[in-house]
């Protein structure tokens, strides 16, 4: 994710500033000033965008942010949860965690399956391996499972026509 320090750049894409704020506020030496030109940059969004938004950033915000927000707010700047009462500011902070979580499971599970495919891949040739020679030494089942992703698809093409192991495992 970009560290998003050009207000110019922020305001131009709002969102890009949002999710930067985001993943920089908190950790980065310029993650305040990410914050504000995020903060800056959702003024011209409609509302609810811009609620939701804000919503996210106050409640993934460290003490530091948090009180970059307050003086955004008390300067009469663009922190606009100020105009919202405590009951709909905690409402959309709500809203916006509960995005965020979803949002954050969804890439996990994506993450997930990715990280997935590849251990699929060698246990399916292992088995067709195991199937065609009989049961497998520790060594080629190490070499399996050690085997890159591209090693692996190579394997899976030549088991099809693999006569013994020693052919299937030449280069």
């Amino acid at each position: 994710m970009p560290v998003l320090c050009d207000a110019t750049q922020a305001r131009r894409y709002p969102e890009l500033a949002v999710l930067s704020a985001l993943a920089h506020m908190n950790d980065h030496p310029d993650g305040l000033e990410v914050l504000v030109n995020a903060v800056a940059a959702i003024e011209g969004l409609d509302s609810s965008h811009r609620l939701l938004y804000l919503g996210m950033m106050s409640s993934l915000a460290n003490e530091a942010a948090k009180k970059a927000l307050a003086e955004l707010r008390s300067e009469g700047g663009a922190y606009l949860l100020s105009e919202l009462s405590e009951q709909q500011q905690e409402q959309v902070m709500a809203k916006g965690i509960e995005q965020g979580i979803e949002r954050g499971i969804e890439q996990g599970i994506e993450q997930g399956i990715e990280r997935g495919k590849p251990q699929g891949q060698r246990e399916l040739l292992l088995k067709q391996v195991e199937l065609k020679f009989g049961p497998l030494e520790a060594a080629v089942i190490d070499r399996i499972n050690t085997a890159d992703e591209q090693l692996v698809d190579q394997l899976a093409t030549r088991i099809l026509t693999a006569t013994t192991l020693m052919e299937l495992f030449e280069d």
